[in-house]
């Protein structure tokens, strides 16, 4: 899947995980048949089954946070297995939920850590590959799930070669299906700031000062009369990214040789994603986002810890699926 150099600037930190790992997201062999169930310890959902490789994984740490994964080197598995490790007691989230997941990834070839934080996942996601949508989907809330998978069906053909894994090699994921997330609900910012706009230029907008609002802040400038957007639509629109701080734009798709940009409304960073959502195409907004729900309070984003303004022009939005 091709992103832009724009849009990938505003996924969240954690959203890097997708990125590596959605690459296989329309190809690759993701078969749901792996071989017989060899002791599977709970029932396995939506026909996954277990096999030799995923059941060999020995997990041990915190439910929800990072773990480790203990097996014998090194470790193959030809088609996607699944264990239910852990079976938790809550629901099952439908299709189109979004969850916390807590994932750690694996080389089989030697047991080196490949990936591992936490991450938010839509049950359904087309966007990513299916072999990491078993790691997740079918399981009630509170599920550590073990999916072993050659590393083509999750990274594509040539396997993840900063990883030195080619893409017959096998990984292993282990998941905890921590919750379903709750989008944060932006208040109305009454005493934002005056926006001109002038077409393709971009707008005029002069930050107050002071200290920043604390909280996710929308004031609609303009109402739309379009489609209303939803969490898994691709949403098409203009926006301009400013620093509170120190004024200055971070990015923006205004400008001579610029386009608008058309991304899943749900991979945004947090607040940006709950301030489009439920507005309508042909909407304009002023959004102040603070660092929790935009690129973390701290890290190594040039942004993480800063809070960000986004004026924004909804100009389509479509149902995906």
């Amino acid at each position: 899947m091709v992103r832009t150099p724009t849009s990938r600037r505003m996924v969240p930190i954690a959203s890097l995980v997708v990125l590596a790992l959605s690459v296989a997201g329309c190809g690759g062999d993701d078969k749901k048949d792996g071989p017989a169930a060899t002791g599977d310890p709970v029932s396995n959902g939506c026909g996954y089954k277990s096999g030799a490789a995923s059941d060999a994984v020995e997990v041990k740490g915190d439910f929800g946070k990072e773990v480790t994964a203990t097996f014998s080197r090194p470790l193959k598995a030809s088609s996607l297995q699944r264990s239910v490790v852990t079976k938790g007691d809550g629901a099952t989230p439908p299709k189109n939920a979004v969850l916390n997941v807590s994932l750690s990834m694996f080389s089989g070839k030697d047991g080196k850590s490949v990936v591992a934080g936490t991450q938010k996942f839509t049950v359904g996601d087309a966007e990513i590959s299916k072999s990491l949508q078993a790691s997740f989907e079918c399981v009630p809330i509170g599920s550590r799930v073990v999916t072993a998978v050659q590393a083509k069906d999750i990274f594509g053909d040539a396997g993840n070669p900063q990883a030195d894994l080619a893409g017959s090699d096998t990984v292993v994921i282990v998941t905890d299906v921590v919750e379903k997330y709750t989008p944060p609900k932006p208040t109305e910012w009454t005493d934002a700031p005056d926006v001109t706009f002038d077409g393709r230029k971009s707008p005029v907008v002069t930050l107050p000062g002071g200290e920043p609002p604390a909280d996710l802040q929308v004031q609609v400038i303009k109402k739309g009369t379009g489609a209303k957007v939803a969490a898994g639509d691709t949403v098409t629109l203009n926006y301009k990214g400013m620093n509170w701080e120190t004024g200055k734009v971070f990015d923006e798709s205004y400008g001579k040789g610029k386009v608008p940009i058309s991304f899943p409304a749900n991979q945004f960073v947090p607040g940006f994603t709950a301030a489009i959502v439920g507005q309508r195409a042909g909407a304009r907004l002023i959004v102040s986002i603070p660092p929790k729900l935009g690129y973390g309070e701290t890290g190594d984003n040039p942004l993480a810890g800063q809070t960000m303004v986004f004026v924004i022009e909804i100009q389509a939005t479509k149902t995906v699926g």
